[in-house]
């Protein structure tokens, strides 16, 4: 069924990803931390293109929510890559999604893509959400990652802080974007 857009002429787009905030990595080692989300929408997106700054063959791209770190953070991970699979799972962690990323031991130039959704973050029930990652490792491998989420906090989302598992941070040029999601009509 054909979706029509006349509903936005002239006026704010309804019904849409409306952009929040947005960071640049300039300097490597360092890492954004969104705060002050308006509770106005329905979900969250953040999209995000890193480059971990470790010297390591394997990195993660880690989101944190709310900079809760007591461990009520459960999630399940699943990776696939060219030459095999990976299931894991994190239960009472101490952080939320857990995405591989390339890093400074990885082919020069490449940067995975990583985008973070999190359902109804305004509500007083447990917070949900998934991971994706879709990445060129090198030139012979590439990897795909889906990650489901369960913040058990009756809180609203309010801050997110995107890291590198391994402490180095992300290397310049790296960049993070936060979406705010309306549903139709809204």
């Amino acid at each position: 069924m054909p979706v029509s857009l006349a509903g936005n002429a002239g006026g704010a787009p309804k019904g849409a990803y409306i952009p929040i905030a947005n960071y640049i990595v300039t300097t490597t080692g360092t890492y954004p931390i969104f705060t002050g989300i308006p509770q106005t929408y329905t979900d969250l997106v953040v999209v995000c293109y890193t480059r971990g700054g470790s010297s390591s063959a394997t990195d993660y791209c880690i989101c944190g929510i709310n900079q809760d770190s007591s461990a009520i953070h459960s999630w399940t991970y699943l990776r696939n890559t060219t030459s095999s699979y990976l299931v894991s799972y994190g239960i009472n962690t101490t952080f939320d999604f857990i995405q591989q990323q390339p890093t400074q031991a990885n082919a020069s130039g490449l940067f995975g893509s990583t985008v973070f959704e999190f359902f109804n973050y305004t509500s007083s029930n447990y917070k949900t959400g998934i991971g994706k990652t879709a990445g060129d490792f090198d030139t012979s491998s590439g990897t795909a990652t889906l990650t489901a989420n369960l913040y058990s906090s009756t809180s609203a989302i309010t801050s997110l802080s995107l890291a590198n598992y391994n402490g180095y941070g992300f290397v310049a040029g790296s960049a993070f974007y936060l979406y705010g999601v309306r549903r139709a009509g809204q």
